[in-house]
């Protein structure tokens, strides 16, 4: 499955639930996009405990939340994305937790109203941003709690009615 080529909007769920944003180190040489999936390596080719491109997830990887800006380190924003630096950790990257519309996987992993309350697992992302799965097939990382859908949003509202509200995992913070 082809993931982001560039930046995202990310549509928040709620008011005010990402005021805090919570930094963290890049792995060496990563390619993010703001709007993404925030995933910390768990194991792999890029080094535990640092974000990771999130177009594949391993079932170690946590989520921490939704890619921002760059939060410091030698990196300067010239263009879409953000590169991680030469080594482990020179860029590190604003983090914001809390609830977004995400888009249902399909087939077997079709969110509906009866997964409302229920464990989503983080399914990778396509060119239009994550996926949310209701199965934790092939071993991937939980991405959240599936959040009851606003009936509005099948009238044709932005992002649209294949789009769920997941509360992101939350890991650390305050």
């Amino acid at each position: 499955m082809a993931g982001l080529t560039g930046d995202i909007i990310a549509y928040e769920y709620g008011v005010g639930v990402s005021a805090e944003l919570v930094s963290y180190p890049v792995g060496a040489t990563q390619q993010l996009y703001a709007g993404a999936v925030a995933l910390i390596s768990g194991s792999g080719a890029t080094s535990v405990g640092y974000l990771k491109n999130a177009a594949v997830a391993g079932q170690l990887d946590l989520v921490a939340g939704i890619v921002g800006e760059p939060a410091g380190g030698t990196y300067v924003k010239t263009g879409a994305g953000i590169l991680g630096g030469s080594a482990d950790g020179v860029v590190w990257v604003d983090v914001r937790p809390g609830a977004y519309f995400i888009q249902s996987g399909s087939g077997a992993d079709l969110l509906t109203a009866s997964n409302n309350g229920k464990t989503v697992w983080y399914g990778g992302e396509n060119t239009s941003g994550p996926i949310a799965c209701a199965t934790a097939t092939g071993g991937r990382p939980v991405l959240g709690v599936q959040l009851p859908q606003d009936p509005g949003i099948n009238n044709g509202f932005t992002p649209g009615s294949n789009y769920w509200p997941i509360k992101l995992n939350t890991i650390g913070g305050p």
